[in-house]
């Protein structure tokens, strides 16, 4: 959903067979991910707020898949006040969606308009 062809920063960051520091953070729905320590996606989609964890790799080449080893370490996983170990990205958050983020909404935005009817379009 937020492919890195806008993000050579984020394309660069990844090391080759080489160990790699992934930070992601999937809080109500916003997810922010990092690639050692350089921001890789802002996503703010409606669609996975809730579901399992799943770890998964792509596109190894059939040539490779042979005795191919992929390994996970340090996995730690916060579920008490995540909003407190949340960090800020510097990028622009791509949203899916044309509502309020749950963060907004905690604050107290409103929409003005319903997208459906003339209510709260003019003013």
């Amino acid at each position: 959903m937020n492919p890195l062809t806008n993000n050579p920063k984020a394309q660069k960051a990844f090391q080759q067979n080489e160990w790699n520091h992934f930070r992601i953070e999937a809080i109500g729905d916003t997810i922010k991910t990092w690639i050692n320590k350089v921001p890789a996606a802002y996503l703010i989609d409606d669609k996975t707020a809730s579901g399992f964890i799943g770890l998964q790799v792509h596109g190894i080449p059939r040539d490779k898949k042979a005795g191919t080893q992929i390994s996970w370490k340090n996995i730690k996983i916060i579920t008490d006040n995540p909003d407190k170990y949340s960090r800020k990205s510097t990028l622009t958050p791509v949203n899916t969606k044309n509502n309020l983020t749950i963060k907004e909404q905690k604050s107290g935005w409103k929409m003005l308009w319903d997208g459906k009817t003339t209510a709260g379009y003019f003013f």
